[in-house]
């Protein structure tokens, strides 16, 4: 409404009309997100049919690159579907989104949670990479020794493996 004041005192009322009356433009995966988005206001988040909707919005918003949108949702799914055979691929591409917004803190959070449960996971070793780096970036010594450690002990007889030893 403040909007619409501030257009009808400020500009002429042909150009506040025209301005107004434009509906910003909507591509197909933002439609889809509306209509996902929708359809799990349906349902409880812990029910199995929004545990559907979940993974097609966390798939989508992942491809198209809305960060906010896939943290929201993914977040979501995994602290609502624990069990769900998903979970683990729901987790990677929450790591995803997190590094993208540089949310250091949830990021590492994350990354240990993912290399408690799923410790035999061949992403593990990227994971530990990730999670020794950031944690190297916000300068927690300790924290980034004990992370470059897991990664020379996953990765001992690597160059990769070697570099992180020495750190």
């Amino acid at each position: 409404i403040l909007t619409l004041i501030f257009l009808t005192l400020i500009l002429p009322a042909s150009t506040a009309s025209r301005i107004t009356a434009q509906e910003p433009p909507v591509d197909a995966a933002g439609q889809e997100a509306v209509k996902l988005e929708a359809d799990l206001g349906k349902y409880r988040d812990t029910s199995p049919e929004a545990a559907e909707v979940l993974v097609k919005l966390v798939d989508l918003y992942h491809a198209g690159g809305r960060v906010f949108g896939l943290i929201r949702t993914a977040e979501t799914f995994v602290a609502a579907h624990p069990g769900d055979a998903r979970h683990p691929a729901v987790m990677l591409k929450l790591i995803d989104g997190l590094q993208a917004t540089s949310r250091n803190d949830e990021l590492t959070a994350a990354c240990r949670q993912f290399l408690d449960r799923y410790r035999d996971a061949p992403e593990c070793a990227d994971l530990e990479i990730r999670l020794a780096d950031t944690l190297r970036r916000t300068g927690s010594r300790l924290p980034a020794a004990e992370a470059c450690r897991l990664v020379w002990n996953r990765q001992p007889d690597t160059p990769v493996g070697r570099r992180y030893g020495a750190m």
